[in-house]
């Protein structure tokens, strides 16, 4: 039997991006590529056409029929999105913070996104500017080599991921780059692409911390693919997703 794939979603909040591989129903699917063709036209954009649709929808069906080939990893801080329903599609879920970590785990403030207790973006930094010092809740924070390590070995051990190809996604709003090197190191080769949203590295650390991020990613063959709540970064994610499965 083939080894599975391990799927770390780093930053999950209501698993969008799970539901957008493996979960909507093709009504749901049609709402979101109207809303995309909606946005496209207000923004003089060009829009996904219908025989991109179309394929996106074969893509995600296959998906959908090869989920049990998928170790899927889900990472988020906030105990109250970590309570959403949505999260027992998880094969792993853990309710836990990411970042360097001298202590391997700590408690740490995160800091709230727009003063929303489940908003997008709430953060470790108090460099992201939508969050507020004084409005945080307290959560168990794991260092990123940790955290690599222990899932290398979780996932062999218990759930036949052997050498199986790793997917990386993670927008955990400015400790990507700890994250993305931690898995690097830990997995080397077995890293196959990372997913997601790089944009609060340069928020919280700088615009050369971003640039740097990128030189890392491409100086070890890393593909990035962007692959968060819009529509249109979904097929091109389903695409790589489906590609690292049938490999």
């Amino acid at each position: 039997m083939a080894a599975k794939t391990v799927f770390v979603d780093v930053g999950t909040h209501e698993a969008q991006e799970y539901l957008a591989l493996f979960g909507h129903s093709p009504l749901t699917y049609l709402r979101h590529r109207l809303r995309h063709r909606r946005r496209c036209r207000r923004a003089g954009m060009t829009a996904i056409n219908f025989s991109g649709y179309r394929n996106f929808l074969a893509t995600v069906a296959a998906l959908r029929q090869r989920r049990e080939r998928v170790i899927y990893v889900m990472v988020e801080p906030n105990s109250r999105l970590f309570a959403l329903a949505q999260y027992r599609n998880a094969n792993i879920g853990l309710n836990v913070a990411l970042s360097t970590d001298a202590a391997v785990a700590s408690v740490k403030p995160l800091y709230l996104a727009k003063s929303n207790p489940t908003g997008q973006g709430s953060s470790l930094f108090t460099e992201k500017p939508n969050v507020r010092p004084d409005e945080f809740d307290l959560v168990l924070n794991l260092d990123a080599d940790h955290f690599a390590r222990m899932i290398s070995d979780v996932t062999a051990e218990h759930s036949g991921a052997g050498a199986g190809p790793v997917i990386l996604r993670l927008n955990n709003e400015g400790a990507e780059t700890e994250v993305i090197r931690a898995f690097h190191q830990m997995f080397g080769p077995r890293l196959k692409v990372v997913m997601g949203s790089l944009s609060d590295v340069a928020k919280v650390k700088g615009a050369d911390a971003l640039v740097d991020l990128h030189r890392f990613l491409e100086s070890n063959g890393i593909p990035f693919l962007p692959f968060h709540s819009d529509f249109a970064t979904w097929p091109a994610a389903a695409e790589k997703t489906l590609a690292l499965l049938d490999v």
